[in-house]
């Protein structure tokens, strides 16, 4: 078939090649879709083997060897050639000529008993009840280490986090307590899985934000302020509002409504949950980190410098993404950033030429990509983890541990491989898990401090 459409051997065997590689590396990884694949693999290669092709009609063949192909018909090959030639005005022997397999005389596909206990489909069938067996002793009662939401490997990973407590957090640039926003995206489709995403949010670790926006367009509280900033952010003619459209949306009602009240901003997805009292512990570290520097002289802060006049001083702008730190997966579940940031975000966003993907632009952008390249045009670094030994120390990071959990990853620490003060879980894939998750690290927490 590669020479029929004129493609070289060479790029079909490195195309599948590709697709191996893809496979295996994300088999290795561990990721959520890994079973998905053995799966599919398994299904597409007993098809190919065992589901007969067309059956090959005499009177019909391909030429090729001019532009484009053409496909006749005939009761003699020798006089359809000639007549070939003859409309395209080329000598016959310039020309190829390849049999043509006709559909229309195929064969019925084969029974679920022909398929099924074939030597070939045999073998693949006792793979993949291996493959299931296995992933069942695992899941039961195999390797603790296992990833998956709120396996047993989830829910001690979870009750080692700890909420920093109101002396840890209150304090904040200038010493007042900061006021932490959290937005999130919903990315699921069905209107069902968004409003039950919204409702365990609000009843869990939404409740304990300063302010609290769920970004849901299909809401009908939040339609009319979509409609609204769309005026700004208009989509594309004949096309749907992609993700990041839906993102600087979202930013434009922030600035418009919420900004001037709030210190610090996180989003988040759908999939995560927000350990908020972390969150503002950690906003609080790093605005005395980078609290301060002289407009005069542009420097950078030292972080051991006394704060002096802070109506002389001004922060800077801070964006810290909140990724896992584990290696085989160094996924993003969301950010955080400052007012400053955030107004320098929103800046970028109207910035005509600047390296911020505009809201014409492909909309495949992701905001966890998009947005650090916002901020670059405008001079705002990416804090990358660790940020500073005090800072890993105060979160009770030492060893290696994440800041953030990626609950479909399995830690390559010894232990829980979790910080004690850790910010994020993200990748729930079911809204209900919400109040496990909850359970898991507050009332976890509630008995150790009891006992």
């Amino acid at each position: 078939y590669a020479k029929l459409l004129g493609a070289s051997p060479w790029l079909v065997t490195f195309i599948w090649v590709r697709v191996g590689h893809a496979f295996l590396r994300i088999i290795r990884d561990r990721m959520h879709m890994s079973v998905d694949l053995v799966v599919a693999a398994i299904m597409t290669t007993l098809f190919y083997l065992k589901v007969p092709g067309p059956k090959e009609d005499p009177n019909s063949f391909f030429c090729v060897g001019v532009p484009g192909m053409k496909v006749v018909a005939v009761e003699d090959d020798e006089v359809a050639q000639e007549r070939v030639a003859e409309e395209i005005e080329r000598p016959t022997g310039d020309l190829e000529f390849y049999r043509l397999a006709a559909s229309r005389t195929g064969r019925p596909l084969p029974g679920f008993r022909q398929l099924i206990f074939a030597p070939a489909a045999m073998f693949w069938l006792i793979a993949l009840v291996l493959v299931v067996a296995w992933a069942l002793f695992v899941a039961v009662v195999g390797n603790a280490n296992v990833a998956g939401p709120l396996s047993d490997c989830n829910r001690k990973r979870l009750a080692a986090i700890s909420p920093a407590n109101a002396s840890q957090i209150d304090v904040g640039f200038g010493g007042k307590r900061l006021r932490l926003f959290c937005a999130m995206l919903h990315l699921e489709t069905s209107s069902w899985a968004r409003h039950s995403y919204a409702v365990a949010a609000r009843e869990t670790w939404g409740s304990r934000c300063d302010g609290l926006l769920l970004w849901d367009e299909q809401n009908s509280d939040i339609a009319p302020l979509d409609a609204e900033v769309a005026r700004v952010e208009p989509a594309r003619e004949g096309s749907s509002p992609g993700r990041w459209l839906r993102v600087r949306r979202m930013w434009r009602h922030i600035a418009k409504v919420h900004l001037q009240h709030f210190d610090w901003f996180i989003e988040i997805d759908d999939g995560g949950f927000v350990v908020v009292e972390n969150v503002r512990f950690m906003a609080s570290l790093l605005d005395n980190l980078y609290r301060t520097f002289s407009p005069d002289t542009q420097s950078e802060p030292d972080d051991r410098a006394e704060t002096g006049d802070v109506a002389k001083k001004k922060r800077l702008a801070i964006f810290f993404p909140l990724r896992s730190t584990v290696k085989r997966s160094t996924s993003t579940g969301g950010f955080l950033i400052n007012q400053e940031g955030a107004r320098e975000l929103l800046a970028a966003l109207d910035s005509a030429g600047s390296s911020c993907p505009g809201a014409g632009s492909d909309e495949s952008h992701q905001e966890y990509s998009a947005v650090p390249s916002c901020l670059s045009s405008r001079q705002v670094p990416t804090q990358q983890w660790p940020i500073s030994s005090d800072i890993v120390d105060f979160l009770g990071c030492s060893s290696g541990r994440s800041p953030v959990v990626n609950l479909k990853v399995p830690s390559e620490h010894p232990g829980t491989g979790v910080c004690r003060h850790a910010l994020l879980a993200f990748m729930i894939p079911q809204a209900q898990w919400n109040y496990d998750i909850y359970d898991a690290i507050y009332r976890h927490d509630a008995a150790r401090g009891s006992a």
